[in-house]
């Protein structure tokens, strides 16, 4: 089979279809907000494939992601110390992070911390809206 032929599921995912794949079917949008929708690169079958997967556990890290913010109170953390203390990847905690931005339940701080590399890291933190729901707005 040519490795870069496009298949019916990876033509549907390209055209915006709302599909779940074989083992995560994809839930509703009951939020109404379409940029909760893990993002995927339309050009790539794998990518289509792993944004139908993910798709039942956003929800379920994104509210994981957002109690450690909250946990962190006034300190905050980067996106480096979400990852470790969570056990998420980097690319499974970021896009939950930023969609909690998007919501407007976590914010730049404003403040840098340096990271295990030495790096300077965005300190994120809980707006008011997040900390008055208590995590519930997720």
């Amino acid at each position: 089979m040519d490795e870069t032929k496009r298949t019916p599921d990876h033509r549907d995912a390209a055209a915006g279809g709302d599909y779940g794949c074989q083992h995560h079917p994809t839930p509703p949008d009951r939020t109404g907000q379409g940029y909760l929708h893990p993002p995927a690169v339309s050009s790539s079958a794998t990518s289509c494939e792993a944004a139908r997967c993910i798709r039942g556990h956003a929800a379920r890290q994104r509210q994981l992601v957002l109690r450690f913010f909250i946990e962190r109170g006034a300190h905050g953390g980067t996106d480096e110390e979400a990852q470790l203390a969570l056990g998420l990847k980097p690319q499974s905690e970021t896009p939950r992070r930023v969609e909690l931005v998007r919501l407007l339940l976590v914010r730049d701080s404003g403040r840098r911390r340096r990271t295990s590399s030495g790096r300077s890291a965005t300190v994120w933190a809980v707006t008011t809206a997040a900390d008055t729901a208590g995590g519930a707005a997720t």
